[in-house]
């Protein structure tokens, strides 16, 4: 299969040439592995680079040239912790001017999370990141793990989308927009608030107006203006007080790529359901410094009951960050629509992040060392990587 003249201009595509060089980080997934007697499927070490050895596509000339950097122990994306988030950044920062683009292999499940997470705190990212895995492991001859690394290895290489993202089943997410929505379907995942960033069919087509940053900023030495498509207000920096000293923690992809020295993943996520209690919230949050609700709708819970709200003002008091999201699949959060909304009570509103990215975003700004609750309110309220739409800021915080 050569695909190297089945593209659209976009002026994110590499113009030169020369073959691009790409490292993949395999950490491990449903991609390489195999079946044993019982029929279950474990991790096979090296099966990945034998399959690709073989496999005439991945020697064709309009590929970019990659490496297999494969982690000693492969994680099935089910045990993945945040702590391998920050691991997955160092192998970036440690081979970063060595390679033209990255592609992380990665199990599913936790997918999303990761793909948020490297958004984040692959702060100031120039080259592109691209996140990919299967849904059947390539020792089926029926599987979809040798298109999605095709297409991963492909864009993360001729495509300088500075942006960490997603390719999977023909499509180009942000990462951070992303949500696994089927355990079964090769579709697996899709962005319900945010439109793809390209697609292969026939062509290739990338959708230049929505990649955040235009090209033209990459190679200049000072931006007058951040480019984030679909942000209300366009913020040119947002600086908070991180370990005690001034930090933008906005994305300049000009400057140096800085990643956090460490992971403070004091972080709760908490499905609301009927019955839940405040007992239950303080519970769950119990020595935590921030706490994700999954809220019902547009952001309601069960404020009628006095001790669940009191228990999340509770929180706030003790200064632990109270996130609203929407359990839904795609919508906005908007905690003054209802008297029910979670304003009530003093959360603030989390708009249209995912779950996991307003989950993997609290992290990040706990592990850069924000301790101010109202800074980190805002921060969670900015757009800083492109993964939130505010619409009306009024609707924020709450009024009560």
């Amino acid at each position: 299969m050569n695909i190297t003249n089945t593209t659209k201009t976009s002026i994110y595509r590499r113009a030169s040439s020369k073959r691009p060089k790409v490292l993949c980080i395999y950490t491990g997934g449903t991609i390489g592995m195999k079946k044993d007697k019982s029929g279950s499927y474990f991790p096979v070490p090296g099966y990945l680079q034998e399959v690709t050895d073989r496999t005439p596509n991945f020697k064709d000339p309009g590929m970019p040239l990659f490496e297999i950097l494969e982690y000693p122990t492969l994680i099935d994306s089910s045990n993945v912790k945040p702590q391998d988030w920050l691991n997955i950044c160092q192998d970036i920062e440690a081979n970063y001017t060595a390679y033209d683009g990255f592609v992380v292999i990665h199990g599913t499940d936790t997918l999303s999370f990761t793909a948020s997470a490297l958004s984040f705190f692959l702060r100031n990212l120039s080259k592109h990141v691209v996140l990919t895995g299967a849904q059947i492991p390539l020792s089926e001859l029926y599987n979809d793990g040798l298109f999605n690394l095709i297409g991963a290895i492909y864009m993360a290489g001729w495509y300088e989308i500075p942006e960490v993202t997603l390719f999977f089943a023909g499509k180009l997410y942000r990462g951070n927009r992303t949500q696994k929505y089927s355990s079964w379907e090769l579709t697996a995942f899709d962005s319900a608030c945010f439109p793809c960033l390209a697609q292969w069919g026939a062509t290739i087509s990338v959708h230049d107006e929505f990649v955040m940053y235009h090209k033209e900023f990459l190679n200049l030495k000072e931006v007058s203006k951040s480019k984030h498509v679909g942000a209300i207000e366009q913020t040119e920096s947002l600086e908070l007080m991180a370990d005690d000293k001034p930090m933008d923690v906005m994305t300049h992809p000009n400057e140096s790529l800085i990643i956090p020295t460490k992971v403070c993943n004091d972080v709760v996520m908490i499905y609301l359901y009927p019955g839940i209690s405040g007992q239950d919230i303080l519970a769950a949050a119990a020595s935590k410094r921030g706490v994700i609700l999954l809220a019902y709708g547009a952001g309601n819970g069960p404020t009628d009951d006095k001790h669940f709200v009191s228990a999340i003002k509770q929180l706030k008091s003790k200064n632990v960050v109270v996130i609203g999201v929407t359990q839904t699949h795609w919508g906005l959060v908007d905690l003054g629509m209802y008297s029910a909304g979670l304003g009530r009570a003093g959360a603030v509103s989390g708009f249209t992040m995912t779950p996991s990215a307003a989950y993997a975003k609290l992290v990040y700004l706990l592990s850069i060392g924000c301790s101010s609750l109202e800074e980190i309110e805002t921060a969670m309220c900015t757009d800083i990587r492109g993964e939130i739409e505010t619409f009306q800021a009024s609707t924020a915080r709450s009024n009560y």
